[in-house]
């Protein structure tokens, strides 16, 4: 059962990306991860917030002590962020790379970020891509 329609997935999905000022090339590239993140919306795993915040329920949460249910992506990000989540990272590490960049999002450490399900760093995954 669909949690929102389509149409609003996109919309929110193209207001997003219209907050980041992505270009229509960029769009055209990412048209994949694109239409990820709008069936993430469709299917209630990722909403837009008033401060164009991305936010992430788990679908497998994580965590023994402090169980971790929720994600929050920031819509901007600075390179020293990014710099200090790539520190270790090898510069052919692709797989590091984005590990980096969901934990410089979500400002969560590596490890836990490590430690999502595919399903849920899937989603992840995707809102990176807009960062690289």
């Amino acid at each position: 059962m669909n949690k929102v329609t389509p149409e609003i997935a996109k919309a929110e999905v193209e207001k997003w990306l219209d907050f980041k000022k992505v270009s229509h090339t960029k769009r055209e590239s990412y048209a994949d991860n694109i239409k990820a993140l709008e069936e993430a919306i469709v299917e209630g795993y990722l909403s837009l917030d008033d401060n164009h915040e991305l936010i992430q329920q788990l679908k497998f949460p994580i965590g023994s002590e402090v169980e971790t249910s929720e994600l929050k992506y920031k819509p901007r990000l600075k390179e020293s962020t990014v710099s200090l989540h790539l520190t270790g990272v090898k510069i052919g590490d692709f797989d590091g790379r984005l590990y980096a960049y969901v934990a410089a999002l979500t400002g969560k450490p590596k490890d836990l970020i490590k430690s999502l399900d595919t399903e849920d760093y899937s989603i992840g995954k995707n809102i990176a891509f807009f960062f690289i």
